[in-house]
């Protein structure tokens, strides 16, 4: 099966979620290619939330991509104060997170915090299971065991946690069960190229029609492109030492 026959696939297999996707979901948005694909394949269902600093680059991607869509966008705007309160709720939640972990448990607790929604889907697993991490891209990995054991054994109950206390429900299409058993199991070679990596997911958005400045923008995690991992640094120093 060639690289376009796999993305339709992956249109399929999260296209066929689609009733079972409850009217008025929040969908965690940063106008990277992962959330992009979610919404524009349940954009009729789903709300788009995106959270960031101002002037934030997940902000100014979210909002281009919602014009082109005509879709309202809905921005959580963060101040230091809110950043400090949700980041302590994240420590309450797991006192041996890692300062790696930290900026995106962060993003996600601010959201629980402050979605209206009861469900938020987010992208959790597509940089898993397609390679999305640098590591990926850069060789330092070849395979995306490691990230899978870690995304199961920590990181999805660790916000499946941080949902719960804030009485939130946890959407996750890249982990539906079909698409973990097609599709993380693929060779490194069939989702990393010498020019890019998320072969797949990226082929995938294309179809789907998603512009340009999506589809080759290059990963950048929420903590990143909201501007809290930023703050997060100048508020602990020592935080990458945990």
């Amino acid at each position: 099966m060639d690289v376009i026959s796999r993305a339709k696939l992956l249109l399929k297999m999260l296209g066929d979620q689609h009733e079972s996707i409850s009217y008025k979901t929040a969908l965690l948005f940063s106008g990277g290619i992962d959330s992009s694909l979610l919404l524009s394949i349940y954009m009729d269902k789903i709300i788009p939330y995106t959270i960031g600093f101002p002037e934030s680059q997940d902000i100014s991607f979210s909002e281009k991509l919602c014009n082109e869509f005509s879709l309202n966008l809905n921005i959580i705007e963060t101040g230091e104060e809110m950043v400090r309160k949700a980041f302590m709720k994240v420590i309450e939640t797991d006192k041996n997170i890692t300062f790696t972990d930290i900026g995106f448990e962060t993003v996600f607790q601010i959201a629980c915090d402050h979605v209206k929604q009861g469900k938020i889907m987010t992208g959790q697993g597509a940089d898993e299971i397609f390679y999305g991490y640098m590591k990926f891209r850069d060789g330092r990995e070849n395979s995306n065991r490691k990230s899978l054991e870690k995304l199961f054994t920590t990181t999805l109950p660790r916000e499946m946690r941080i949902g719960s206390s804030s009485g939130k429900t946890l959407i996750t299409p890249y982990l539906d069960r079909n698409i973990l058993d097609s599709f993380s199991v693929l060779p490194y070679e069939m989702h990393v190229s010498a020019e890019e990596n998320k072969i797949i997911i990226r082929e995938a958005a294309r179809i789907a029609g998603l512009p340009d400045f999506i589809i080759h923008r290059p990963k950048k995690a929420a903590q990143y492109g909201s501007g809290i991992n930023r703050f997060l640094k100048k508020e602990l120093p020592r935080g990458n030492n945990r």
